[in-house]
């Protein structure tokens, strides 16, 4: 496996093969966001670093806080990969409590109690009793429900 890991795209395959191939580029690997600006525009936003720890497999969008501000709520992992490259679990659930000018302060689990860390592979959001629970889909697991409860910074 040493010998494919430092091989380039080109010593991996025949010439023959590469002949014919349909080759594609990535231009960007960073989770993002879209603002849209109008008249069919649309404007790109990195999300914060905490959201490039790990791929992301699930995102619900709800004023968490009620401030009028669409938060963001990030479930991922992938153990699915190449031995040689190892898990990429290094994503335990985030919170992304939205600042205002798509700016973002990232909640740990450990402060929301949103621990979605295992091979997460869908987040979508249900309501029971007038209150929303967010079910986490793991690959080869239990199914986990969470209830992420965030103080309200709307003026009384």
């Amino acid at each position: 496996f040493e010998k494919y890991t430092k091989a380039s795209f080109q010593e991996s395959f025949l010439k023959s093969e590469l002949d014919d191939a349909l080759t594609l580029k990535a231009e960007c690997m960073e989770s993002s966001f879209f603002e849209n600006i109008g008249k069919g525009q649309f404007k790109r936003h990195s999300m914060p670093i905490e959201a490039q720890f790990a791929p992301i497999y699930g995102i619900e969008v709800e004023d968490l806080n009620h401030d009028g501000l669409l938060d963001i709520i990030l479930a991922g992992n992938s153990y699915a990969t190449e031995a040689s490259t190892g898990r990429y679990d290094a994503m335990s659930g985030l919170v992304l409590l939205n600042q205002g000018k798509f700016t973002f302060q990232s909640l740990k689990s450990a402060k929301t109690k949103f621990e979605a860390n295992q091979d997460v592979k869908a987040l979508v959001k249900i309501q029971v009793s007038s209150q929303n629970v967010y079910l986490v889909a793991n690959n080869n697991s239990n199914l986990q429900a969470f209830a992420i409860k965030q103080k309200s910074n709307r003026a009384k």
